[in-house]
């Protein structure tokens, strides 16, 4: 029986690159932890003020705050609550935050994988690129996205165990709550498009599966008007925030806005672009893959559309945090597809025995290098975080803003 991907990157990579994987990934949680202190930021001292009048149950929180969707303020009241409400512990539960959804990211890819170390890499990846787009001003898209990633690796746990119904309403759930966190949660929901190729109901007519996904949209709705009516918001507060998202206003054209997130998140919006050929190429040729392990399509899918739906969002501004809610996709998509192009590339090496190894690892390294554009400056960028992370923000700009905060805060 010829060798994996799997086992062929034992046999030859193993000790050195997991013990690369185990440091890079021991660097990304130190400069999260170094950086705490500089966590903060306009959103961040906004959406605290609201859950801070929220958790003393004064009435003090206006009803504009519902112009934003209320999960966020609902996490922060649980930490206000739980917590001395101080600055550090604020910041601290916003690094767990950011901690969560690397290690969400990194489970989902080990898991489908089988290979720990890519979900590690992932991990260590997410923290890093996080802090490039305004990971660390302490935004609302990271909270957003806790509950899909949770979803999604339930989805793909539960199914694995012969159980699609409890899957199907986990990954619900997961879109469901996304929503409640933030309007642009919804973009998300595209991504249910990619369970249409999935392989465990491949036999079933068009028609079914599209059934399938309607109710995994319907029960995601029907969870997020359950949150709002227990909320406090209902009908009122979804209206009142759907029509603060239309309204707006365009700031830069889409496709400039694009561009600035895509330079900024390089190199992982190069692996994303070659994820979507990778998906496509599966799409046609899905049966000519019967290595591949069988959540490896949809969640490949899933991750690309979600990815791709959140793109919409710069079409009205550019700010570079929305590219937080695209970036666990697009990590989960890339690592899929170098994941699927080491398998395609183990089976045409077979045609060569004596050279298989080498075809392999010099034909993984072509695909890395035709993806590897702003890679040098990601490696200059993480290398300078690490050696101080207070870089990411001017002192100056530190002082502005935290100096209303810390006066509104207790110390």
């Amino acid at each position: 029986m010829a060798d994996t991907p799997k086992s062929l990157y034992q046999k030859l990579l193993l000790v050195p690159l997991t013990l690369a994987v185990i440091a890079l990934a021991a660097l990304a949680v130190q400069f999260l932890t170094a950086s705490r202190p500089f966590i903060g930021g306009v959103d961040f001292y906004y959406y605290i003020l609201n859950a801070r009048d929220l958790a003393d149950g004064t009435g003090g929180a206006p009803p504009t705050r519902y112009v934003y969707f209320p999960g966020v303020y609902s996490f922060w009241a649980t930490i206000l609550r739980i917590t001395d409400g101080g600055l550090a512990a604020l910041q601290w539960a916003y690094a767990g935050v950011m901690l969560a959804n690397g290690i969400l990211i990194g489970c989902i890819l080990a898991t489908v994988t089988r290979i720990w170390q890519a979900g590690l890499l992932a991990t260590a990846l997410y923290l890093f690129m996080a802090s490039r787009v305004e990971g660390l001003y302490g935004v609302t898209e990271p909270i957003t996205t806790i509950p899909f990633l949770a979803g999604l690796w339930l989805w793909v746990l539960l199914s694995d165990t012969g159980r699609p119904r409890a899957a199907l309403i986990a990954l619900a759930t997961g879109f469901g709550l996304t929503l409640f966190s933030k309007q642009q949660g919804v973009l998300l929901l595209l991504g249910a498009l990619g369970l249409l190729q999935d392989p465990a109901h491949a036999a079933r007519p068009l028609r079914q599966r599209l059934a399938g996904i309607a109710t995994v949209i319907g029960v995601a709705l029907l969870i997020f008007l359950c949150a709002m009516l227990l909320e406090g918001g209902g009908i009122e507060a979804v209206n009142m925030g759907l029509r603060f998202v239309m309204e707006y206003q365009l700031e830069g054209a889409w496709l400039q806005n694009v561009s600035r997130a895509y330079d900024a998140t390089q190199p992982v919006s190069n692996l994303f672009l070659s994820a979507c050929a990778v998906w496509f190429a599966l799409t046609i040729a899905r049966r000519k893959f019967p290595e591949l392990p069988p959540a490896v399509i949809p969640v490949l899918g899933l991750a690309v559309l979600s990815a791709l739906g959140c793109v919409l969002q710069f079409s009205r501004r550019g700010y570079l945090h929305y590219a937080l809610l695209f970036l666990p996709s697009a990590i989960i998509a890339g690592g899929l597809a170098l994941y699927v192009v080491a398998i395609f590339l183990n089976r045409q090496a077979r045609r060569w025995p004596r050279f298989a190894e080498t075809a392999v690892i010099i034909g993984m390294a072509s695909f890395l290098l035709v993806n590897s554009a702003g890679m040098t400056d990601f490696v200059r960028y993480v290398s300078s975080q690490v050696a101080s992370p207070t870089r990411w923000m001017p002192h100056d700009a530190l002082r502005q803003v935290f100096a209303p905060l810390c006066a509104r805060v207790k110390p």
